[in-house]
């Protein structure tokens, strides 16, 4: 998948990790579906727009984005999860399996080893 008009989702709590990745992706020419800040806010971006990949970070202030990960992969929607607890992704027996990264993790990795 290249970068043109592919869609990203970023689901990120912490507001400077999140511009960050957003600059970052719109550099390598991908589109920004948008910004969440819970799983509430993703499901409702996903919901508005497309989306076709999306870097999850797993804790999202008092909740998990297991709920979320599991709704992308029942829709067959790639995603990886960004954080800087990959134990706790492997310990939730509610996380679906995907790629973990830790933080920090530059974005063009991410994109280059699952986006082309």
């Amino acid at each position: 998948m290249s970068s043109d008009n592919t869609s990203v989702l970023i689901v990120e709590d912490e507001p400077i990790l999140a511009v960050g990745m957003e600059d970052d992706l719109r550099d390598l020419g991908y589109d920004v579906a948008g910004i969440a800040r819970s799983v509430d806010e993703a499901r409702n971006l996903v919901a508005d727009q497309p989306v076709d990949f999306a870097i999850l970070d797993y804790n999202l202030g008092d909740e998990t984005s297991a709920p979320l990960a599991a709704a992308l992969a029942a829709s067959g929607k790639p995603f990886v999860y960004l954080t800087g607890r990959p134990d706790a992704v492997r310990a939730d027996p509610l996380a679906p399996d995907a790629p973990i990264y830790t933080k920090p993790t530059n974005v063009a990795q991410i994109t280059h080893a699952h986006l082309g």
